[in-house]
């Protein structure tokens, strides 16, 4: 039916695509949006509703129409616009593992990092690298944003060492990520006994 009922209660055309219009039924597209008569291929912006696989339905100039969706890293408004099926924070992702920073989902010798095409599992850090997590690191431990390498676990204390040593940080240059490493307690008694006049 290409004729509708105007306010003057005669039958008059249906308009095209572009003209002006104040009502739907006034178009042959049976749209009318911003005062223009639009063609909708797909009912509702956002969605898949009758579009074929791998499209989405967005709103044009001429009206809704299905387009491709979107690759891994593209930004996007909804999920139904990627083709992962997942938008986060206005990007298209595709998780390979859910917990960023976790361990669980990945092999032994990597962890979940978070990038713009979504979380991967990656190669943990060897020491010295910058990090933002104990689990980005080989060695398990990240502090002021580098992958340290310890020998023992607690400075001061002698967890992890031998006999007559004990746990400190070491800050010479040779050692610059600050890591800690095993002295012997005999130099601390020395030095005790210097400073003690003794």
């Amino acid at each position: 039916m290409e004729d509708y009922c105007d306010r003057d209660h005669h039958c008059a055309p249906r308009r095209g695509v572009g003209t002006e219009c104040d009502l739907s039924v006034q178009c042959l597209g049976g749209a009318c949006r911003d005062g223009r008569c639009k063609l909708d291929r797909c009912p509702e912006p956002g969605s898949t509703q009758d579009c074929d696989p791998g499209q989405f339905c967005a709103s044009g100039p001429t009206g809704n129409a299905c387009r491709p969706q979107l690759r891994d890293g593209d930004m996007c408004g909804s999920d139904a616009h990627c083709l992962s099926h997942l938008c986060d924070w206005g990007r298209c992702v595709r998780h390979e593992c859910r917990k960023p920073f976790g361990v669980g989902q990945c092999l032994h010798h990597q962890f979940c990092e978070p990038t713009l095409r979504g979380n991967v599992c990656s190669e943990r850090l060897a020491r010295g690298a910058r990090c933002d997590s104990d689990q980005a690191c080989q060695s398990g431990a990240c502090r002021s944003g580098l992958c340290f390498s310890d020998q023992c676990p607690q400075p001061m204390t002698e967890l992890g060492c031998g006999p007559l040593e004990y746990c400190s940080r070491d800050l010479g240059a040779n050692t610059s990520t600050g890591a800690t490493f095993v002295s012997n307690i005999g130099d601390v008694a020395n030095t005790t006994t210097e400073r003690n006049g003794m």
